[in-house]
């Protein structure tokens, strides 16, 4: 039996978080669920994700913030989950490292696209000399 995947999937949302924590728990990853970035920066630091599906606007604070402060100690993939659309949502996730923006709403076959892609990229890049 393969090992699960560790997906921290952040967002304040509880209908949306509820939905997609399902869909990827059914498609096999372990997902690990955060309201806030103050249970995601916790769940980050103990369960070692492999992924991070982040909502960009929080009530503690921006998404944005949390993706600089991570990736100046790790490089871990980093989807972001906004309503904001346009060019200044490529601006921002170039800007912070993010891999993946996707505009709420979405299709949920493209959240799981994106997820499966990313954590693969991973996974190959590790095992390769």
């Amino acid at each position: 039996m393969r090992e699960q995947k560790a997906v921290l999937l952040v967002e304040d949302d509880c209908m949306l978080l509820d939905l997609n924590k399902r869909v990827l728990e059914r498609e096999g990853y372990r997902v690990l669920p955060a309201r806030n970035l103050k249970e995601a920066r916790e769940l980050a630091d103990n369960a070692n994700p492999q992924l991070i599906v982040l909502d960009m606007e929080l009530p503690d604070k921006s998404g944005l913030d949390f993706c600089r402060e991570l990736h100046e100690t790790r490089s871990i993939p980093i989807v972001f989950l906004t309503s904001t659309d346009g060019a200044e949502c490529e601006k921002s996730e170039y800007a912070t490292g993010a891999d993946e923006t996707i505009t709420k709403p979405y299709c949920i076959g493209q959240l799981t696209e994106s997820v499966r892609a990313l954590v693969g990229d991973k996974a190959k890049e590790e095992e390769t000399p």
